[in-house]
């Protein structure tokens, strides 16, 4: 199975959300600040990415684990996803899109607008680290659904 975990920009939510996935992140405690900030591609989005996807790795159950960021045409972006992957013959049984914003906070959305629209990394990051803190047991929440579907 293909599973892809999707944001605006593909550098917060969605990585976090794979991080857990793949083991980069605990799910029975609050990570640091610092495994936050060491994950693969952690606040490293820019507009010209918008709508690539990246593999992260693989799971225990052989999943591939990508993250995308669909931007501000969310529904076009993702119509223009699924018509790419079903072009590249992965069967829609095989690919599960997941929306990572569903975990997203305000602080997380300043955060990545500072740090990626502005420049203000100095500030925009650890506001995006706090948020997604604040908001760790939905993340894990998530990916504990969308590992129970790859199972199966």
């Amino acid at each position: 199975m293909e599973v892809i975990y999707c944001c605006y920009a593909g550098s917060h939510t969605s990585v976090t959300a794979a991080g857990i996935h793949l083991g980069l992140l605990p799910t029975t405690v609050r990570p640091l600040p610092s495994e936050i900030l060491s994950l693969p591609n952690f606040d490293q989005g820019s507009a010209r990415r918008l709508g690539h996807v990246r593999k992260l790795g693989e799971d225990e159950y052989g999943n591939n684990v990508y993250v995308a960021g669909l931007g501000p045409n969310r529904a076009v972006t993702l119509t223009a996803l699924r018509l790419v992957l079903a072009g590249s013959h992965v069967k829609p049984d095989d690919l599960c899109i997941v929306d990572a914003l569903s975990c997203i906070s305000f602080w997380v959305r300043l955060g990545g607008f500072l740090s990626r629209r502005c420049g203000c990394v100095w500030l925009g990051r650890p506001l995006c680290v706090w948020g997604i803190l604040a908001r760790y047991g939905c993340f894990v929440r998530l990916v504990s659904e969308v590992k129970a579907i790859c199972r199966t």
